[in-house]
């Protein structure tokens, strides 16, 4: 279970992913990608399910904002989460 392909271990990780609270949007995007990269070796989850997970990953006020555009795919919720950051600085 503590290999590092296992798909346990992978689905695991997936599942537990939150974005740092110093961690620009841009980072956790890409630590996310790679996270899910690695994850679709194995299994299929589907684009609604890795939405939600990305949304779920954020603090509640960010999550909050994400879910109040309603981006439709993971694509559009990267560059959401984006714009909200740049706004906030």
């Amino acid at each position: 279970y503590g290999e590092k392909t296992d798909p346990r271990f992978l689905l695991s990780e997936f599942e537990n992913i939150k974005k740092n609270p110093n961690e620009s949007v841009n980072d956790f995007n890409t630590r996310f990608n790679k996270t899910l990269r690695r994850l679709l070796v194995n299994l299929r989850p589907c684009d609604e399910s890795c939405l939600i997970k990305y949304v779920d990953a954020f603090d509640k006020k960010d999550a909050y904002y994400l879910r109040d555009k309603n981006p439709g795919n993971l694509r559009q919720a990267f560059t959401i989460a984006l714009q909200i950051e740049n706004n906030i600085k």
